[in-house]
């Protein structure tokens, strides 16, 4: 019962911060960070528009497992255009598609249908995805009428000039060039810099991937734009087609990235400048630290678990027996049969007889000068063998 007791408190200790670490971590990136749901165009319960877009949620959550993280659809029929919806879902470039599914799920089973009810139009933004949907097409067009900021509350500390010379070099020199060129599949770049010593700048930017290289560059433009002279210790700029961010602390997975596309090719007699190599030297041990240290800690906290689980085994002990009588060096056992026995004490004879011991009549042996015990079992219930009775000789200390 104690094995399978223990066995219990060890899973439980071992597992259940896993599990609910797991479990608040989803529950935060499958919370809303912002939506957008237009007034101006609204639908009716019943109608047709409202069968069509249930329609257009089904397709988007059957096709969250796309490995792009992006996917299109369109339900209605094209006789009668004003009750078609046209949507698309576009996960974070960093996310598996487990966790991309379970976001787009989240939006269109749940958050859609009752934050922006009876909506023709309707957008909304988490950490790991965005979900939009229209009465009009808006697929491979760059959206850029509308600009959500969300900022840090916390100020930066120190140099606040180069701060912000730091954002726009590590968006406009990187981010925005590799997003931009990422290709049909994935629009999406990440990188770091390096603030002080002891802090360094993560950086995101992604596009719906179905716009052109130009229309990606000058969304994720209009997204920096919008934090001149408002820089905090953190923000991100949400837009319909685009999203930038930035932090202070690593916000994006960096051991699922994928790697980033190929540089442009250089003119003959020139090499790939310094600073290039350098961000690509920080990313790399960026990418080791993050993966080394979560193993270490979770080691660390398997081996402390394990040493307090030793500890609530219950060991059995015995209390020491207690010795009673004569003290002495050596005891030897010996062992005679009931003839034996009889010989030496007459016939268990009164005169032979010394006394009372614990287990019976003790008597002496005749005809020796050497007396030896014999203890004759005092039980009425069993009956004499030869094996009932043993004589010991104790010799003095």
């Amino acid at each position: 019962m104690d094995r399978k007791k223990n066995w219990y408190l060890a899973f439980f200790s071992i597992y259940m911060p896993i599990i609910l670490l797991i479990i608040s971590k989803t529950a935060f990136a499958q919370t809303p960070i912002h939506h957008d749901c237009s007034n101006t165009t609204m639908f009716a319960n019943n109608t047709q528009y409202e069968a069509n877009l249930n329609t257009l949620f089904r397709y988007l959550s059957s096709n969250a497992t796309n490995p792009s993280g992006y996917h299109q659809a369109t339900s209605g029929n094209d006789n009668t255009e004003s009750e078609e919806v046209f949507g698309h879902f576009l996960c974070r470039g960093d996310q598996n598609t487990s966790s991309c599914q379970d976001c787009v799920n989240t939006a269109t089973t749940t958050d859609l249908p009752n934050i922006c009810p009876n909506r023709k139009v309707a957008i909304i933004w988490y950490d790991n995805c965005m979900v939009r949907y229209s009465n009009l097409s808006f697929f491979g067009r760059m959206d850029g009428s509308s600009s959500t900021i969300l900022s840090n509350r916390n100020n930066v500390t120190g140099n606040s000039t180069r701060f912000e010379e730091l954002v726009g070099n590590m968006f406009r020199n990187v981010i925005v060039v590799r997003a931009a060129n990422g290709g049909s599949q994935r629009k999406f770049a990440t990188d770091t810099a390096s603030y002080t010593s002891l802090q360094t700048l993560y950086g995101l930017g992604q596009c719906t991937p179905d716009l052109s290289v130009s229309d990606c560059n000058r969304c994720l433009e209009i997204g920096i734009g919008n934090w001149a002279s408002r820089l905090t210790s953190g923000g991100q700029v949400l837009q319909p087609s685009c999203v930038v961010r930035y932090e202070m602390n690593p916000f994006f997975e960096l051991s699922s990235l994928a790697p980033p596309p190929q540089p442009l090719p250089l003119p003959p007699g020139q090499s790939p400048t310094s600073d290039s190599a350098h961000s690509e030297s920080r990313i790399s041990t960026t990418v080791i630290i993050a993966i080394v240290v979560p193993v270490v800690v979770i080691l660390v906290a398997l081996i402390v678990i394990c040493v307090c689980c030793a500890k609530y085994k219950k060991t059995k002990t015995y209390d020491p027996v207690a010795k009673s009588g004569e003290d002495f060096t050596t005891i030897e056992s010996l062992q005679y049969d009931l003839a034996t026995l009889k010989s030496a004490t007459s016939n268990f004879s009164d005169e032979n007889k010394l006394g009372e011991g614990g287990f019976g009549s003790v008597y002496k042996k005749s005809k020796t000068s050497k007396e030896i015990g014999s203890n004759r079992s005092s039980s009425k219930s069993t009956p004499w063998s030869i094996n009932d009775v043993s004589i010991t000789e104790p010799e003095p200390r």
